[in-house]
């Protein structure tokens, strides 16, 4: 526990724990299985873009230009795969 206090374990490190590599993987399964449900893959959807606003914005309040520029490139994406569903 003093190592975590500490901060000296690194992100590699982090994503070397297994335990953590469960628990995400647990995470991840239970989201693809509320995706089959109308009304939960609405809010998945909402708290999407709602990750990507946050995104753009600590870029921008930051002044990090390559989280700035992920967060437009994500926002595009999802703009172009909108624009084409309509047509």
């Amino acid at each position: 526990m003093n190592h975590l206090q500490s901060r000296e374990k690194s992100i590699d490190d982090t994503e070397e724990n297994h335990i953590l590599q469960n628990t995400l993987a647990s995470v991840r399964s239970e989201v693809k299985n509320l995706s089959s449900a109308k009304t939960a893959y609405l809010w998945l959807q909402y708290m999407q873009v709602v990750y990507l606003l946050r995104m753009f914005m600590k870029g921008e309040r930051f002044g990090n230009w390559d989280l700035h520029l992920q967060a437009c490139m994500t926002y595009y994406a999802i703009l172009l795969l909108l624009s084409t569903d309509c047509t």
